[in-house]
């Protein structure tokens, strides 16, 4: 069980990506889609689902806020980009359904995206890493069962 000193230091290390997100969105960035829409809505509550899975496990925690920082990052830059290459391909014969469709941007569906395959890839990692790998015994380095130094006589 973990001290509750070094649940406070996890919960602090996990929230520090929050903190300079929200930072720098009000100093320097408060007209970019995302960091904006996130503050709107439901930011503080992602901050509180990364503190309580901190506090009880700090691994998940850590990989919450991180993953959540970058997949962040990765939404809005990879979205102004795919939104600046379809707002250079509109032409004057396009209808304003069209041109208003160029104009979207989709940094929501590739932060989200990005969200849930960085949890889901470190959930698989975790899990694998839990597994045995093949050919080693359970019980290896348990007292004198199974081989010693992988040789096959055992010695």
């Amino acid at each position: 069980m973990r001290s509750t000193k070094s649940k406070i230091l996890s919960l602090l290390i996990c929230l520090t990506p929050f903190a300079v997100m929200s930072a720098l969105t009000k100093l320097f960035f408060p007209d970019t889609y995302l960091l904006a829409w996130m503050l709107r809505h439901w930011y503080l509550g992602i901050w509180a689902i990364a503190a309580a899975v901190a506090w009880f496990d700090a691994k998940w925690g850590y990989v919450l806020s991180f993953s959540y920082a970058a997949s962040v990052v990765f939404g809005q830059v990879v979205g102004d980009l795919i939104r600046n290459h379809k707002i250079s391909k509109i032409t004057a014969e396009m209808t304003n359904q069209e041109i208003t469709r160029m104009h979207g941007h989709p940094g929501f569906q590739l932060w989200m995206g990005a969200f849930a395959f960085a949890i889901i890839l470190c959930g698989a990692f975790s899990v694998y890493r839990k597994v045995a790998p093949a050919g080693t015994s359970a019980c290896a380095g348990a007292g004198r069962q199974g081989r010693r130094r992988g040789r096959p006589d055992g010695r």
